[in-house]
């Protein structure tokens, strides 16, 4: 979900949220993250069903997204055979789970499309938790959608080092939870800009196009991805597990 200088590479990981180039950082580092004062099991809700990082009902969301998200891409292919504008992603690394608690997948994207421009609509969420079963939240917006240009070839950009986007983020600290991005892919021939899009609009995406509002006459989503998450980094031998597609 970024853009970004080849200089900026460096450090993309400690950005707290989607960081920009297709770079969705979503969680931010530990330091950013808000604790809550208590830790009964009653505030704690779903805490005594974990399981390394998942509870009974995330890990059957994490089975069933996959095949949901088969379904809605079938759809979405017809939808651009018919206009002409399909989208498709070609993952060029990842997705890693290192016992660590971070996350990193990279994708580049291609659209039938000509002289266009495909927007991205994102959401995320996370369930965090210290070691002592406090709450803890991580600060990124739940929502965000930004643009790359499409040229009269194909051409998509900004991209980098043959990836257009990228998810991903930093070391969790000593916590558990899970943490599930969705995003929808869409090609319009409307100026991003006429929509309200702009540099910085919204502050994880960095130098692409964005917003925090959702923008209208976006049509039908021609791509569905998701990528998801369990960890639990407060244990003797740490778990992180999880997938991501298409």
């Amino acid at each position: 979900m970024k853009s970004r200088s080849p200089q900026a590479e460096e450090g993309m990981l400690s950005q707290s949220g989607f960081d920009g180039k297709g770079t969705a950082s979503f969680a931010p580092p530990t330091s950013q993250f808000k604790a809550s004062s208590s830790s009964s099991e009653e505030e704690r809700g779903e805490k005594m069903e974990f399981t390394a990082g998942y509870t009974d009902g995330e890990l059957a969301g994490d089975i069933v997204r996959p095949y949901i998200n088969g379904a809605k891409n079938l759809i979405g292919g017809m939808a651009g055979e018919i206009d002409g504008a399909d989208i498709t992603s070609t993952t060029k690394s990842g997705p890693s789970f290192p016992n660590d608690g971070t996350f990193d997948w990279r994708v580049s994207l291609e659209t039938t499309g000509r002289s266009g421009w495909i927007v991205q609509a994102v959401e995320a969420e996370a369930r965090v938790q210290d070691a002592n079963g406090n709450d803890v939240h991580p600060v990124f917006p739940k929502r965000l959608w930004e643009a790359w240009a499409v040229d009269s070839k194909g051409k998509v950009t900004p991209g980098i080092n043959g990836y257009n986007d990228r998810w991903a983020h930093d070391k969790m600290g000593k916590t558990e939870g899970h943490w599930v991005i969705t995003s929808k892919c869409y090609f319009i021939k409307t100026d991003p800009k006429k929509l309200g899009f702009k540099v910085g609009g919204a502050k994880p995406s960095h130098d692409l196009l964005s917003t925090l509002t959702e923008p209208k006459g976006l049509g039908t989503a021609k791509l569905y991805r998701y990528a998801q998450g369990g960890w639990d980094t407060t244990i003797p031998q740490p778990y992180n597990d999880g997938s991501a597609g298409p």
